[in-house]
């Protein structure tokens, strides 16, 4: 499409706003072809994270195996509004552990998220008397975790319900194999609960602790998430209060403004 729409004006570059690993949408096949064709279009990136700009350098994508071109690339850090994402004093009689669960998206690894889930409650790590769990995201059946333990589902929320669940969480479990961290894990930690998440490529687990302590990555395997949802809950358990410890900007004027200003720069030389 790109290639198509460019062809029809006078200029031969474009700006690519660069979401995340787009072929990896995909199974191995034209669509995947086609999406990794579009990295080596002449274009002016635009990288939503610098974990996924690394990546694609790491993986040579086009013209990312050009180590000026990559040094040109702009990347940026997204916003989590503290207007709907932050910390709340009240708590609930249970503590509550939120699943971010859609199985239909499978990069979400929703079966390994499954599996991490009932390694923990058969080591006893949630007991029904004092968690709560609850997935979101998808329309879903109760799933039975094993010790007495339900996955409870919530169904798709409004933005202010879905701000406020996050707010009442302890634990938010959030998995994507991609090296972008998705919304979700960096939205639970800006509330101050303890994040479960897996690494991936150069989204690793240093990477994430460096976005806040309270974001815990591992291996994308059932065992090593398991392992992590334990240090989770004795976390958890100990937290007298909930601290917003996320390094990320509140708003998006702020976080986007390297990527404006590189983008007034292009346009400007094109005067």
């Amino acid at each position: 499409m790109a290639r198509s729409a460019i062809a029809q004006t006078s200029g031969s570059k474009f700006t690519y706003l660069i979401q995340d690993f787009e072929p990896g949408f995909f199974p191995w096949s034209s669509e995947y072809a086609l999406a990794l064709e579009t990295y080596g279009m002449d274009m002016l990136p635009i990288v939503n994270e610098p974990t996924v700009a690394s990546f694609l350098r790491d993986l040579k994508a086009g013209r990312f195996s050009d180590p000026d071109f990559y040094h040109q690339t702009t990347s940026f850090w997204p916003a989590v509004d503290r207007n709907f994402f932050c910390p709340e004093s009240t708590r609930s009689r249970k503590r509550k552990l939120l699943f971010y669960a859609r199985p239909q998206q499978r990069r979400f690894m929703f079966d390994i998220g499954i599996l991490a889930l009932k390694q923990a409650c058969r080591r006893g790590l949630l007991p029904p008397t004092d968690w709560e769990v609850i997935g979101v995201g998808a329309h879903l059946p109760d799933i039975a975790l094993g010790n007495g333990q339900v996955l409870r589902n919530k169904p798709w929320l409004s933005f202010d319900r879905y701000a406020a669940l996050m707010r009442s969480a302890d634990i938010m479990l959030s998995l994507s194999l991609a090296p972008h961290t998705s919304y979700p894990p960096l939205e639970a930690a800006a509330c101050g609960a303890l994040v479960v998440t897996n690494t991936f490529g150069t989204k690793t687990a240093e990477a994430l602790a460096q976005l806040s302590p309270d974001i815990i990555a591992a291996e994308p395997t059932p065992l090593a998430l398991a392992a992590a949802l334990e240090q989770a809950v004795e976390s958890a358990s100990a937290k007298k209060n909930k601290q917003d410890r996320l390094s990320l900007h509140s708003d998006w004027e702020r976080a986007l403004e390297p990527a404006v200003d590189k983008l007034c720069e292009f346009l400007d030389s094109r005067d």
